[in-house]
């Protein structure tokens, strides 16, 4: 008997199966996991803490559930075989994981849309804060920033504490239909800053950006937000209508 486990994992999420088997090995895995084999009694027949793909185990008396719980959201896939059934991979094989495509299948890929029209006189700020309870860390690997109506320098930062500002933005799933982020938060400030932007921010980034253009920052090394900290968007151009697009993943800290 060869079956295949396959799923998707929130973070800190337990799935249990009822299946019987003898064998049990990981196969595909980004994250460690817990894996708790049991009889049909409940009583622990096996258990692999922060397992990662290839593990295996071969309880003796064999098992009936299996447990797995993920700190992290991911899709996790396990092989479970009788007796006499395993996996053929020997350990000189490579196997790739298109680790990008199952983060947003378990829901922790995200794009935040975040915009600020400026009045006379004041420059567009948008904000990007990882919630200081969110337990998690947020992950930036792209920012796209553009500019309508006014050629500006668009600057991005740092910066630790958050703006006096208005909530707004979008945390959008990249699993279309999916749950928004609940730890990212999006804010506005179109009034206060005449031309400098929030005290204490640290530059990350630069571009001139045109009239109507965008602009496009990739990181070889991704940015990461701790709980609290913020990603910082201004313009150097009074009365600007200032737009971005940050791409964005979660993981449990």
């Amino acid at each position: 008997m060869i079956e295949i486990i396959s799923g998707a994992w929130a973070a800190g999420e337990t799935k249990t199966f009822q299946i019987a088997g003898h064998y049990i090995e990981i196969l595909d895995a980004q994250y460690s996991c817990d894996v708790v084999l049991m009889d049909r009694t409940g009583s622990q027949q096996s258990f692999m803490r922060g397992a990662e793909a290839s593990f295996f185990t071969r309880p003796s008396g064999g098992f009936e559930t299996v447990q797995i719980t993920s700190a992290q959201a991911q899709t996790i896939r396990l092989f479970v075989g009788s007796g006499d059934a395993g996996t053929r991979r020997i350990s000189s094989t490579v196997n790739v994981v298109d680790g990008a495509r199952a983060r947003t299948i378990a829901g922790a890929a995200f794009i935040a849309g975040i915009n600020a029209q400026s009045a006379a006189g004041k420059i567009a700020v948008a904000q990007l804060r990882n919630a200081p309870a969110s337990a998690k860390r947020i992950v930036v690997n792209r920012v796209l920033l553009a500019c309508d109506n006014t050629a500006t320098a668009v600057a991005f930062g740092y910066i630790a504490t958050p703006i006096s500002a208005t909530a707004g933005g979008t945390m959008a799933s990249k699993m279309l239909g999916g749950p928004a982020s609940t730890s990212a938060q999006g804010f506005t400030d179109t009034a206060s800053f005449a031309a400098a932007p929030p005290a204490g921010v640290v530059e990350l980034g630069v571009a001139s950006v045109p009239a109507g253009g965008t602009f496009e920052f990739i990181f070889d090394e991704p940015i990461v937000l701790v709980p609290g900290a913020s990603l910082v968007y201004y313009t150097n151009a009074q009365a600007a209508t200032l737009r971005t697009l940050t791409h964005f993943t979660e993981e449990a800290i």
